[in-house]
């Protein structure tokens, strides 16, 4: 009844031209099989996948079925099954044979189970299952499924008996030329759910693959190529991932409740007849349908025990035997490998580890998936190195750390000098620079010290540790890499779990070595990063260098207002952001990555794509980029700009300034010629000299009555090394102070002039003592006694334009003259009203002073005129200068009246004294703000 070619078993040349290397298999499988049926009451499930492989696959009518004749002996011929077209069937078929039927008997001596059609130009699935066991009916039960779908059953009394006790079949006879996949056989009737599952994880592999048609060699011959520099994989690529318990409880209530409620309906349809499911699943919701519970601690998975890496717990595996098969045998069952991953796993890593003997560096490759997190899955690639120092690398590395030790010792004795002379001289108080606004305070002098001594021992600590690391490269090198090469991976002698084990354990130390090395070198970093801003610091010592740190001091206060600014607006719009895009844009998906895309934008002012893609999206950007980029960071430009404008201010009036290379050289001649001709300390000479407050140039006397100096001919050489430098020549004197500056001190010094012309009509015309020494801010000092003809002699001298003679000329004596007539034709045309006009003053002159009292009044008056006058120029003009400078520089009240009494001494041809404690130029006696616009306290002005 069989449609098609059959093979003549009686012909021996015919069978073995038929056989076909190509569809060899292995008896000794079969027999396993067969035994494990047995075992099971002869219950089993066979199935395979077949296509056509030309026009011979075709038979009658052009149409394709498998023909497939399953024999247990070749001689008597004996098939207890076989699949293919009969005269019956025009489709196909499969008949299952049994041995127990008895010729004659009215039972059947086979099973039937009609086939749907097969595919004519693709692979199809055919499967059929024997329940051999009877039911409660005593029937037995077989069922054949064409691409997953049932296409029949039956039930009977047949039993299956089988011709061979030991192998089902022991040869396949194909009547037409196809392709077939392996076959399955289950020692057990499969469910039909668990037929599906079967062809459903095998469709997509099948739907690919076309051959093999011929047999292939095993064997393939590969071409090795050399490379000078190459790595070495040190291990096979693991695989680990962590996972997560399915748990029924779900963050929210209906959530929970839609859960059991659909396990419920899996029970009632899913599971129910003709499909069966496993008891574990009728009784757990979570197996269904599930939310994310606890992490896994301890338990199974794929068959797989859990294992510690790195401070988690999970599962791992070979990465091949993931990737390059479909199923594995894990225990006693076979499991699909795409169920190695699921919606409970939470992280995934790949780990590789490789050797680079040309450079001695082992590598770690660590490719990490992070599944835990509502945004997408972010995936980050680490490579870390562990590499051995030997030989002269590492006399080269221990020549730089001990020069770096040197270095250490240098800056710490430095620091100790610094702070013992810190306390030394802390009842004296610190001495500013010129170019210092204010002297540094103890507290931050102290501080900077003692940051200094932090650093280094930062600096031994960190040096010792890498010494130490870069000395055991090698030995633990050799160990690890050693030990990862011992690993017997390809021996039956132990355990997968234990080669697994040894070589999580090598990578363990490998990693933690690598670690330890990262910590120490971003401690050594962070130490780093503090040297840097040091120097950088230090460039505050010359005025020209200190441009950097100069602006930052002066715009701290309004940059620190503005960085609040610019937190609050940015937290505000990367709030706005993620809760209105967050779900659109992963540029926004977190608050984190809104703020990285605004700082972005804040500083690229670039459109991330798609900016304009709705009114919302547009509006938020342009709104953004109008307050933070054109609002907020033109106000800290604009801030920057005048904190330097004002340092470029401050060192363009800054005389002392030179060139910094020069500046610098200066101050280690001025060190050595000091060693070398006895002067003394800058420091303590400054300290002396600043005492001399009243003077405006130093001299020899001066210098030699401090006692610091070893003898006059050191005196010498000081004031002839300081003297060739321009701005400490000798401050020039006048009969009206010093020479002016600039267009006001211009204007004060004729206001000085018209006033003391002024004092000396008065005087004139009243006959009465004036005070001659007349400071800026000159008072009248009016008394009862005669006047003397000499003092007159001599203020005419002093602060008029008398010849040397002492007599006036005419020009001045008429001029004086005209002045005294009009000044008491005034006081005479003011009448009575003006004899009270000096109140408690005039009481004491006689009465024939009246006109004079009145003159001087009108005189008096017109002074005070002029002095508010020049106080409001003077206020004017000291608004563009430093407060604290104004503060420091200004004499006090005292001060200038005690001068007033004094004789101060005249102005000398004597260098002006040094200007800073740490060499050229040392500080001055008067400030620098005096020495520049030309007021001193000097009542010889």
């Amino acid at each position: 009844e069989v449609v098609g070619p059959r093979v003549d078993l009686n012909d021996c040349d015919a069978i073995e031209q038929a056989v076909d290397d190509s569809c060899s298999f292995d008896v000794e499988q079969v027999e396993a099989f067969t035994a494990a049926s047995k075992s099971n009451g002869g219950d089993f499930t066979i199935a395979f996948w077949a296509r056509p492989l030309g026009p011979g696959s075709f038979g009658d009518g052009g149409i394709f079925a498998p023909q497939l004749q399953m024999m247990s002996s070749l001689s008597p011929p004996k098939h207890p099954i076989s699949v293919g077209r009969y005269k019956s069937r025009p489709n196909a078929e499969v008949r299952v044979n049994s041995a127990c039927w008895v010729s004659g008997s009215l039972s059947k001596q086979y099973e039937s189970i009609p086939l749907g059609g097969a595919n004519q130009d693709g692979w199809t699935f055919f499967s059929f299952r024997r329940r051999n066991v009877t039911d409660a009916g005593g029937l037995r039960e077989c069922a054949g499924f064409t691409d997953s779908v049932n296409t029949s059953s039956s039930a009977s009394t047949l039993t299956t008996c089988l011709y061979n006790q030991e192998a089902l079949f022991q040869a396949l006879e194909f009547n037409y030329a196809m392709l077939v996949s392996p076959i399955l056989m289950v020692p057990s009737q499969l469910s039909h759910s668990a037929i599906q599952n079967v062809y459903y994880s095998q469709m997509k592999d099948l739907s690919i693959r076309d051959g093999p048609t011929t047999a292939v060699d095993p064997k393939v011959q590969l071409n090795k190529q050399d490379y000078s520099l190459r790595s070495a994989l040190m291990a096979a690529p693991i695989i680990f991932q962590t996972r997560a318990e399915p748990s029924k409880q779900c963050p929210y209530s209906y959530s929970t409740k839609w859960i059991r409620e659909l396990h419920d309906q899996v029970v009632n349809s899913t599971c129910s007849d003709p499909y069966q499911c496993d008891e574990e699943v009728l009784v757990r919701p979570e197996l269904t349908m599930a939310c994310v519970g606890d992490l896994v601690r301890n338990g199974t998975h794929f068959g797989l025990d859990t294992i510690e890496f790195q401070g988690n717990t999970g599962f791992a595996d070979l990465l091949y035997s993931i990737t390059d098969n479909d199923y594995l045998f894990r225990g006693d069952s076979m499991v699909s490998t795409s169920s190695f991953f699921d919606s409970m796993t939470r992280s995934i890593e790949l780990i590789l580890v490789f050797y680079t003997p040309q450079f001695g560096i082992t590598s770690v490759l660590t490719v990490t998936g992070d599944f835990s997190q509502s945004v997408p899955t972010v995936v980050d690639v680490v490579l870390q190195h562990y590499e051995i120092l030997e030989g002269q690398a590492l006399v080269n590395f221990l020549g730089v750390e001990a020069l770096l030790l040197l270095m250490a010792i240098f800056m710490a004795a430095d620091a100790i000098h610094d702070m013992v002379s810190l306390f030394k001289h802390r009842k004296q108080g610190p001495v500013a620079a010129f170019w210092q606004l204010s002297p540094p305070s103890f507290g931050g002098q102290l501080s900077n010290l003692v940051a200094d001594l932090i650093v280094v021992a930062a600096v031994v600590i960190v040096g010792g540790l890498r010494t130490w690391l870069r000395f055991l490269s090698a030995s633990e090198a050799e160990r690890i890499v050693g030990g990862l090469s011992s690993i017997p991976w390809d021996s039956g002698q132990q355990s997968m779990t234990q080669k697994k084990s040894a070589f999580f354990a090598y990578v363990k130390d490998l990693v933690s070595v690598i670690l330890f090395e990262a910590r120490v070198d971003t401690f050594f970093y962070a130490v780093l990063l503090i040297n840097l801003f040091r120097i950088i610091g230090s460039t505050s010592l010359h005025p020209r260098l200190a441009i950097l740190t100069g602006t930052l001091s002066r715009a701290l206060d309004d940059l620190w207002h503005t960085a609040i600014l610019v937190c609050l607006v940015l937290g505000c719009f990367a709030a706005v952001a993620t809760w209105r895009f967050g779900s659109e844009r992963k540029e926004y998906a977190t608050i984190q990555s809104a703020l990285s895309a605004e700082l972005e934008m804040m500083f690229a002012a670039q459109f991330f794509d798609g900016w304009n893609d709705t009114a919302d999206m547009a509006m938020f950007t342009i709104l953004f980029l109008l307050i933070v980029f054109l609002l907020i960071l033109n106000f800290l430009l604009a801030i920057i700009v005048e904190a330097f404008m004002e340092i470029r201010k401050h060192n363009r009036d800054l005389v002392i300034e030179q060139e910094f290379v020069t500046d610098i050289w200066t101050t280690y001649m001025a060190r050595i010629l000091g060693w070398l001709r006895g002067w003394p300390h800058p420091r303590k000479l400054g300290r002396k000299l600043a005492k001399l407050k009243a003077k405006l140039n130093i001299g020899f006397t001066d210098l030699l009555s401090t006692g610091l100096f070893r003898d006059q001919l050191s005196v010498v050489t000081f004031l002839e090394f300081y003297g060739g430098y321009d701005f400490l020549e000798p401050v020039r004197c006048t009969r009206w102070g010093t020479p002016p500056q600039n267009e006001t001190d211009g204007l004060l010094l004729e206001m000085r002039k018209m006033n003391t012309a002024l004092l000396l009509e008065i005087q004139r015309s009243l006959g009465m003592q004036v005070d001659a020494h007349l400071p800026s801010n000159a008072f009248l000092n009016v008394r009862t006694a005669a006047p003397a003809a000499d003092w007159r002699e001599k203020a005419r001298e002093r602060f008029t334009g008398d010849d040397s003679s002492g007599q006036p000329t005419d020009a001045s004596a008429h001029r004086h003259h005209n002045k005294a007539d009009d000044g008491q034709r005034r006081a005479s045309e003011a009448g009575p009203e003006a004899n009270s006009g000096g109140r408690g003053q005039a009481s004491s002159l006689p009465e024939s002073s009246a006109p004079e009292i009145a003159v001087m009044h009108a005189a008096a008056n017109a002074m005070s005129a002029v002095r508010r006058a020049a106080s409001i120029m003077l206020a004017k003009r000291n608004t563009f200068r430093a407060t604290s400078a104004n503060a420091e520089t200004a004499p006090s009240a005292a001060t200038q009246s005690s001068a007033v009494d004094q004789k101060a001494p005249p102005c000398r041809d004597a260098v002006q004294a040094p200007s800073n404690g740490s060499g050229p130029p040392p500080p001055q006696p008067i400030s620098q703000a005096e020495a520049s616009n030309g007021l001193a306290t000097s009542p010889g002005l």
